[in-house]
């Protein structure tokens, strides 16, 4: 078997240096092949079940799943003594764990690897005969046959590993309240929470000169930045009739899921941005308005992809460095799987002067948008005398508007994730968003006994939406159509002497459409402004509630007040940051 292992280190040798080469050299990617060992390494002060392991190790393959890698899974026969060795580490770090797989992981795999160098020997194999050799090798090494084939061409492998861990349980009462705000039940609850700090160590097997295996470190990529990940989970231990409900553990097994679901998609965007793994390309065809690239899906290209175009240059100190020349973006992906000439096609967004031969270089982000901005948006409190009767119980009030307020000023905040891949369009992204801003009511809260008059003054309005976007791109510059369904809301509470609260709340359903101008600053951050127009129905239905000195509520949730109508134009400014990450 020693003969073997050499054969298998020539070739991890090879697949280094040709990988170190490709990486500085700007030439295409080329796919890695990446084994893992099948097994969460985990501090020994952290306690976690089987049940949580194996899901973390499922959703970590399924989130490193990508078509620029092919995968090897690392066999039992090859990882058990590595398993056992890091069983009991104080701290799964780099430093930590590689001397551990120097001296079990890698003469494992060196065994191994002298297959390949005995069937280099035997090239005039037919592919039966070959077939026949790799099998009677792998039944040697207690492996099946496409195991060991596929570990032939390993270069680079990773470990799920564990930083911290921690599970809390806390426990407390939902308040059930009548319609005069009277609590009549309180229903407990338990709050499962589960704080987690996952992430993967990447490795690379390195043979020198001398046969001489050793494990180099690539880099850690963290599913969670600064503070741990947290997820949280409530149970209801009874319903409103007080009949006790069962806890069989699903809410607090689905908030450790969600804890690994979002560290393992941060794990997936951290590996795109290793160095060793980021895709690179080259510009095959150049014009005003794009690159041809020799990249598609076969290396997982996708949609709305952005690419640094790079150039290497002589600096004035004689170091070749990289000069990023500006960025594109994919608007076709090429099939290369069935054809290997097929290019993709990426529209130019910043920089020009391009040419043949310059280096593309894959620049991952999250595809998910956040926007902090300021507008004014429309709503129309129309005048009236005198309401009808707000409260149907003492202390019952009334309200009188002199004039009529049509419009708010107001901040907003909102997210986009991009649904290219999804729905085969570039530029087509789903939108959530709100608002929330004041407007200033001329108008006045009686108290029918006489005893309060106040001033409404400044209230608040805001809404939340939900839509489409399509966005059509001239270089940096980008045309925005925007569709919602929207829910608008104003809020009015004022406080009398007597040290009553009156609060009156109107909602209403409707839609609205945008078409805006958003400018590329980088990859990652833009600003724009739209103008909005928003179609609602008039409503006149509000929620009243008092709150006396006692605090005791009367509320009437269909008080006949003041006509308001949402419609009408909406004007925005904001700033679009491309986040990093999930929290």
């Amino acid at each position: 078997m020693n003969n073997f292992l050499k054969h298998v280190i020539c070739l991890l040798l090879v697949c280094g240096i040709a990988t170190t080469v490709s990486a500085q050299s700007g030439k295409p990617y080329k796919k890695k092949t990446v084994s893992f060992v099948d097994k969460v390494v985990v501090p020994a002060n952290v306690s976690l079940t089987p049940s949580q392991t194996d899901y973390i190790k499922k959703t970590v393959a399924r989130n490193i799943n990508f078509a620029r890698f092919n995968y090897a899974p690392l066999p039992d026969t090859v990882t058990a003594t590595f398993s056992h060795e890091v069983g009991n580490v104080s701290r799964p770090t780099p430093e930590i764990i590689r001397p551990i797989m120097d001296k079990t992981l890698a003469p494992q795999l060196m065994q191994i690897l002298d297959v390949n160098k005995e069937l280099m020997s035997k090239q005039n194999l037919s592919e039966a005969e070959r077939n026949t050799f790799l099998a009677t090798k792998a039944q040697a090494a207690g492996l099946s046959a496409s195991q060991l084939e596929a570990i032939l061409n390993s270069g680079f492998f990773y470990i799920p590993y564990a930083d911290s861990y921690r599970r809390s349980v806390e426990r407390g009462f939902r308040e059930v309240k009548n319609d005069k705000g009277k609590v009549i039940r309180r229903i407990p609850l338990t709050e499962y929470a589960h704080s987690l700090q996952l992430g993967l160590l990447w490795y690379k097997l390195n043979v020198d000169r001398n046969n001489k295996a050793s494990v180099v470190f690539v880099g850690a990529a963290q599913g969670w930045k600064g503070e741990p990940i947290v997820r949280s989970e409530t149970h209801e231990d009874e319903t409103l009739e007080g009949n006790k409900i069962d806890d069989d553990g699903t809410k607090d097994y689905n908030a450790f899921k969600a804890a690994v679901d979002v560290s393992c998609f941060n794990i997936q965007l951290e590996t795109k941005k290793m160095e060793a793994f980021r895709l690179i390309g080259e510009i095959s065809e150049a014009t005003f308005f794009g690159v041809t690239l020799n990249l598609g899906n076969k290396e997982g290209v996708g949609l709305d992809d952005t690419y640094w175009v790079e150039e290497f240059e002589e600096s004035a100190t004689g170091e070749i460095v990289k000069n990023k020349r500006g960025f594109v973006k994919i608007r076709e992906v090429g099939d290369n799987k069935r054809d290997e000439t097929a290019t993709s096609y990426a529209q130019t967004i910043t920089g020009s002067d391009y040419s043949q031969g310059l280096s593309l270089t894959e620049l991952p982000l999250l595809g998910i948008n956040g926007l902090v901005g300021f507008g004014t948006f429309p709503v129309t409190i129309s005048p009236i005398v005198k309401t009808k009767d707000f409260m149907k119980e003492a202390p019952n009030f009334y309200a009188k508007i002199n004039s009529e307020s049509n419009s708010a000023y107001g901040a907003t905040l909102s997210f986009q994730t991009d649904l290219a891949n999804t729905a085969k369009i570039s530029e087509f992204w789903a939108h959530v968003g709100g608002a929330i801003g004041v407007t200033s009511i001329d108008g006045k809260i009686f108290a029918y006994s006489g005893a309060d008059s106040i001033d409404i003054g400044a209230s608040l309005t805001g809404y939340v939406n939900l839509g489409l976007i399509k966005k059509f791109y001239f270089r940096r510059f980008g045309l925005i159509f925007q569709a919602d369904a929207k829910y608008a809301m104003t809020y009015i509470s004022v406080s009398g002497r007597d040290n009553a609260t009156y609060k009156l709340t109107n909602g209403s359903l409707g839609l609205d459409g945008r078409a805006g101008l958003e400018i590329y600053l980088t990859p990652a951050l833009s600003f724009g402004g739209c103008a909005e127009y928003n179609v609602f129905g008039v409503s006149n239905s509000w929620s009243a509630v008092v709150t006396d000195k006692d605090n005791k509520e009367t509320k009437n949730s269909d008080a006949a007040g003041p006509d308001v109508n949402y419609s009408g134009l909406g004007v925005y400014a904001w700033i679009n940051y491309s986040l990093p990450s999930l929290k």
